[in-house]
């Protein structure tokens, strides 16, 4: 699986970068069909922080997730939660259609 980090409209230390690395490399153990996961992490305004991912999956458009945090890494720990949530439903929801079929 590739992972990707990236920033946008501000300057990203290396310990965010690495901490988003390993926070998306994660993802891989709940969707195994997975094949690339972009982070992109931006400051929209002095006070808040936005993280961006996006999980490509085959066969399906891609799952794309925000979230606002006070810093960088309580924004990249939302991302994360709301995107293992969205990859368990949709491997859910695969193997529920292969079943019935």
């Amino acid at each position: 699986m590739i992972v990707t980090v990236s920033s946008r409209h501000t300057d990203l230390s290396p310990a965010a970068r690495a901490y988003a690395h390993d926070k998306a490399e994660r993802l891989g153990t709940f969707a195994s069909r997975a094949h690339r996961i972009d982070a992109v992490l931006s400051q929209p305004n002095a006070h808040t922080h936005q993280a961006e991912l996006t999980a490509c999956l085959p066969g399906s458009d891609p799952l794309i997730v925000r979230s606002h945090g006070e810093s960088v890494f309580a924004a990249i720990d939302l991302a994360q939660d709301k995107l293992s949530r969205r990859l368990r439903r949709h491997e859910r929801r695969l193997s529920q259609r292969s079943r019935a079929a």
